[in-house]
């Protein structure tokens, strides 16, 4: 009766020493789903930043005059001057600006040449690392088409 009461007693020290393992596995596991879900929610949060500033760089272009006058002439502001080429891809004076980490580009074309009443707004948020930016690929980006209206 004695050795069949310590091979039960063994075998439940093999048993919990498993379950322990398997609850070690999981906690583990576990732990690194969480670090990689806190990871997920800080770029989760720098994309929504950037689209916000992205948009609201849109939107500031969109609300500028581009219409006719009553007497039929062109009215457009200043700031809708054509871009440079390249205006997205690096910075140009007039069509950069930083916000919070992010540095802000934009550029103003005509949808086809010659039709000077049709322009297209892109605008890039790129992130920015100390004083450069983080990447050449931009976290955001956002465009439109603006026609003039008599």
């Amino acid at each position: 009766m004695r050795h069949s009461a310590r091979s039960c007693a063994g075998f439940s020290l093999v048993e919990t020493l498993i379950a322990a393992v398997l609850v070690a596995a999981t906690i583990v596991s576990l732990a690194h789903l969480v670090a990689i879900a806190a990871e997920q929610v800080v770029v989760g949060r720098r994309v929504v930043s950037a689209n916000t500033i992205a948009q609201s760089k849109l939107e500031h272009l969109r609300h500028l005059p581009w219409t006719y006058a009553v007497d039929g002439t062109r009215v457009s502001s200043a700031e809708l001057t054509l871009s440079p080429s390249g205006a997205l891809t690096q910075d140009a004076v007039g069509y950069v600006d930083e916000v919070d980490d992010f540095v802000r580009r934009w550029a103003i074309a005509r949808l086809e040449a010659g039709d000077d009443d049709t322009l297209v707004f892109q605008v890039c948020v790129f992130a920015r690392a100390g004083r450069t930016l983080a990447s050449s690929r931009p976290v955001a980006c956002v465009a439109t088409i603006r026609t003039r209206q008599p």
